[in-house]
């Protein structure tokens, strides 16, 4: 197995559990023939980096096990826990 890990300076996370995490979304996309694009890698890591460490691998393994393109936080109470792709107040 290979890891995708990046370069040092756009990684968001550097511990083995992240790249373990990113690792197996790279994987689960490739095997459902859809890569991630670089434009894609980009937007992601920094979503991810906002969420911090625990909650973005919680966000991989919750999206590669519900088979999303995307990475989407857990609902908790049927909200997302400070996902950046909730809608606000005024529906944007």
């Amino acid at each position: 197995m290979v890891l995708d890990l990046g370069t040092e300076e756009t990684l968001p996370f550097h511990s083995p559990e992240f790249a373990e995490a990113w690792n197996a979304w790279v994987e689960d996309r490739k095997e459902r023939r859809k890569k991630i694009t670089e434009r894609a890698k980009k937007l992601q890591w920094r979503e991810l980096r906002e969420m911090g460490e625990d909650r973005a691998i919680a966000a991989i393994y919750h999206s590669i096990k519900k088979g999303y393109q995307g990475i989407f936080e857990p609902k908790h109470n049927g909200q997302n826990h400070g996902s950046s792709t909730e809608k606000s107040e005024f529906g944007f």
